[in-house]
C-alpha cells in the first residue's frame, strides 16, 4: 500500500485515509480465508494467531496515539529524521493547531515559523500567526503578519478585515479602506465592514455625504446592525437633518425594539427630540 500512497508517517490523517483502503485488503481477506482455507483446527489456529499478531501491532498503536504527551513526541520526531516524505515538515502545522487549542499561543507560533521555514510563502500560516499575536495582544506583530499574508494574496477576507481595523485604528484610512474592500470582494455581505468604511471615510474626509451611503448599506445588509443605524443617525444629525435621524433610529426600534442596545437607541432617540 506504500507504493501507491505517500503518506508521512505519524500525520494523524494519514492513518484515517489509509483506514478505507485496508477496510477492502480486509475483507478480501476474510473471503480468501473462508473459501481456500481448509476446515479444521489448523485454520482456527492460524486465525487465532493472526488475531493475537494484529492486536500486538492495534493495542499499542491506541495506547500511543490517545495519549497527548506521547503523541507529541511521536510528532517531534519527524522534524528530525529525514527519512520521512517531502511533505512531513506539515506535521508543524499540527502542532500548532495542538497548542492554539490549548491555548498556548507562543508555543503556536513557535510551530507555525517552523513550518514556514520550509513554506514561506503559505499566506494561510501567515494569517494564523497573525491570529496568534492577535490572542497575545501583539498589534504590531498581528499587523505585519496579516500584511504579509496579504502580500501572497490570501483568500481569507477575515485578514483583510482584520488589518483594515487595525490600519484604520492607527489613523491609516487609506489602507484601512483598501483591505476592507478587498474583504468585501471575498464576502460581501459583511454589514460591520460596510459600517467601517463609512467610518473610516468620515475620518478621512469628513464628509457625512459619502459615509451615510455606506451606514445605510450596512442597514440593508443586517437590519439589525445597532452601529450603522446609530452613525447613519449621527451623520444625519451633523448634516442638519433631526427628521432624518430619528427616522433611522425608528427602523431599529421597529425591526428590534426590546434588549439593551434598543434601549440606548431611545436614549439617543430622546436627546434628539430634546434638542431645540
Amino acid at each position: 500500500m506504500i507504493l501507491f500512497f505517500n503518506c508521512d508517517i505519524g500525520m494523524c490523517r494519514d492513518w484515517d485515509l489509509l483506514a478505507t483502503f485496508s477496510l477492502a485488503v480486509i475483507i478480501l481477506s476474510a473471503a480468501a480465508w473462508k473459501f481456500f482455507m481448509p476446515a479444521g483446527g489448523v485454520r482456527n489456529g492460524l486465525l487465532l494467531a493472526l488475531t493475537a499478531i494484529t492486536l500486538l501491532h492495534t493495542v499499542p498503536w491506541i495506547l500511543v496515539n490517545s495519549d497527548q504527551d506521547r503523541a507529541i513526541a511521536r510528532f517531534n520526531v519527524l522534524l528530525k529524521n529525514s527519512l520521512w516524505g517531502v511533505n512531513a515538515f506539515k506535521v508543524t502545522e499540527e502542532l500548532a493547531l495542538y497548542y492554539r487549542e490549548h491555548g498556548d499561543y507562543r508555543q503556536s507560533i513557535h510551530y507555525y515559523r517552523k513550518f514556514l521555514e520550509t513554506d514561506s510563502t503559505n499566506y494561510r500560516i501567515w494569517g494564523n500567526i497573525g491570529d496568534m499575536h492577535r490572542l497575545l495582544g501583539n498589534e504590531d506583530q498581528e499587523i505585519e503578519n496579516y500584511r504579509r499574508a496579504a502580500e501572497l494574496g490570501t483568500t481569507s477576507w477575515a485578514v483583510y478585515r482584520n488589518l483594515g481595523s487595525l490600519y484604520g485604528g492607527r489613523g491609516r484610512f487609506d489602507e484601512a479602506i483598501g483591505m476592507m474592500k478587498r474583504s468585501l470582494e471575498l464576502n460581501p455581505r459583511q454589514a460591520d465592514v460596510i459600517n467601517g468604511i463609512g467610518a473610516f471615510i468620515l475620518n478621512k474626509t469628513g464628509s457625512c455625504q459619502e459615509a451615510l451611503a455606506y451606514y445605510t448599506q450596512a442597514i440593508a445588509e443586517d437590519s439589525t446592525y445597532v452601529l450603522a443605524y446609530v452613525n447613519a443617525a449621527r451623520c444625519a444629525l451633523a448634516s442638519g437633518n433631526r427628521e432624518q435621524a430619528r427616522a433611522i433610529l425608528g427602523r431599529y426600534l421597529a425591526a428590534r425594539g426590546s434588549g439593551i442596545e434598543a434601549d440606548r437607541v431611545r436614549e439617543l432617540l430622546a436627546t434628539i427630540k430634546e434638542q431645540p
